[in-house]
């Protein structure tokens, strides 16, 4: 005789309820014990189910022991809603707990009340975290955009990025608070808000103006001036110079009306007469109280448009010689003008090979007449091929600046050696031989053979470590 058994078993009912609560994209732990009862190491299987939910998949318990599983609650939206968690061993059998899962916006934040003279700008930084391997557009919102400016306009966030945000403040009242919200979102990691706050102050000097040309040429540029005020305003506009020649505005007129938030273009002219730097300031007021001062700051320089030096030389083989600049142009010395120089690097590409092979070394900081000329050291160690261009500029203390275009070049190196190697037919031979790096460092090689090189032929190791030299 035969019977059908049909057995129906239920899931137990939960161990517990927890309760989980966070703000979103931060972390909180539950901490959840289980306990082994048998006299051998057993391993729980771990199941869980809700969002922002982080934990491992399995647990290890040795013979009659209790242990702790830690279950990581990180949420990215603001919400209730509910979970849950087992753990399944065949021998000790099935735990259940249900999870209540809470997530709050994070707090508003209140940043510092940021005091800034009016016609500058003050800033308070933030950072914004994608906690996601997704990329996330932000979404800005600004409640006063007036005196309140996100730098960038236009927030992306790569995948688990923490980029900072610059809320900017320009105010446009004089001892008054100004106040605004600004709150960056995203439907998928949530969002922050932020209250800000400023106060304007009396401007004082401003950011100085750089202008630059040869002696002996006229250039011009341009002042642009904003009305901070909601209000129409009138202003009167000055130039303050020692040096009438040298610069000049550019206006028929010195009384403007400048409209609410407005601007205000103030054209002016440079012309060097010798190669020293000259300074002039451009005054602008509204009353006795209300001035604004711009410094200029005039350079005169002397700009070459050919290939000045052209270095060449193989790689790993390196040459070293003394250069000789004449500054054209220059005049008179003082006992007390220096010169310094700078480098700049035209293709960003090539700009580590420079840094790490041509050296400059200043002989003599100082000139004792206008013709003798300025001595360098000049080491030009590469040790690979290539070829950029790069910006030599001399500068002098009491003013004036001289470029000077310089081509480096590093061709091919010498062949190291000749390797013969001898083998009978359908044998292998091989031979073997050290190298180490140019630099007293460990530095990673690649070895292979070009394309028009012999199939038969095989290189070992193909990448690794070079010993550093001396080794």
């Amino acid at each position: 005789m035969w019977w059908t058994v049909e057995v129906r078993t239920d899931s137990p009912k939960p161990e517990a309820v927890i309760d989980l609560k966070s703000v979103i994209r931060k972390a909180t732990t539950a901490e959840i014990s289980l306990n082994n009862p048998l006299n051998e190491p057993i391993t729980f299987e771990v199941f869980y189910s809700g969002e922002g939910l982080i934990g491992d998949s399995t647990l290890s318990l040795e013979p009659k022991s209790t242990g702790t599983y830690s279950l990581i609650y990180s949420p990215l939206k603001a919400g209730f809603s509910e979970g849950t968690i087992g753990f399944l061993n065949e021998r000790v059998g099935e735990f259940w707990y249900d999870l209540k899962l809470s997530a709050d916006e994070n707090p508003v934040q209140n940043l510092d009340t940021l005091a800034c003279e009016l016609g500058k700008l003050q800033c308070h930084y933030v950072n914004l975290e994608n906690p996601t391997g997704q990329e996330m557009v932000i979404e800005v919102k600004n409640s006063n955009p007036t005196n309140f400016e996100v730098v960038p306009d236009k927030v992306t966030l790569n995948p688990y990025e923490t980029q900072k945000v610059a809320i900017q403040y320009s105010p446009s009242n004089l001892d008054i608070v100004e106040t605004g919200t600004i709150v960056l979102d995203n439907p998928h990691i949530g969002k922050w808000e932020f209250n800000v706050a400023g106060k304007g102050m009396l401007p004082t000097i401003m950011e100085p103006q750089p202008i630059s040309t040869a002696v002996g040429n006229n250039t011009s540029s341009m002042l642009t001036f904003k009305n901070p005020f909601r209000e129409a305003s009138t202003v009167n506009v000055h130039l303050e110079s020692d040096e009438s020649k040298i610069f000049s505005l550019l206006l028929k007129r010195n009384k403007f009306n400048i409209g609410p938030l407005a601007a205000l273009q103030i054209p002016y002219s440079f012309s060097p007469q010798t190669m020293t730097e000259s300074k002039a300031t451009i005054v602008i007021s509204m009353s006795k109280q209300l001035v604004w001062r711009y410094p200029l700051r005039g350079i005169a320089e002397s700009a070459s448009t050919s290939i000045d030096y052209h270095f060449k030389t193989r790689a790993r083989k390196p040459i070293a010689e003394d250069i000789k600049i004449n500054l054209p142009g220059i005049e008179d010395v003082s006992s007390a003008d220096t010169f310094r120089y700078e480098v700049n690097v035209q293709n960003p590409q090539f700009k580590g090979f420079i840094e790490r092979s041509v050296f400059f070394e200043h002989k003599s900081e100082t000139l004792a007449s206008s013709k003798e000329p300025l001595v360098f050291t000049l080491r030009f160690e590469p040790l690979r091929s290539f070829k950029t261009s790069l910006e030599f500029v001399i500068y002098k203390s009491s003013g004036g600046r001289w470029k000077f275009n310089m081509i480096f070049e590093a061709i091919e190196p010498e062949v190291d050696d000749i390797i013969v190697i001898q083998s009978p037919l359908q044998k292998t031979s091989s031979v073997s031989f050290k190298l180490t790096n140019h630099l007293k460092a460990f530095a990673e090689f690649t070895a292979f053979f070009t394309a028009d090189s012999a199939a038969e032929f095989l290189v070992y190791p193909k990448t690794g470590l070079l010993e550093p030299y001396g080794r």
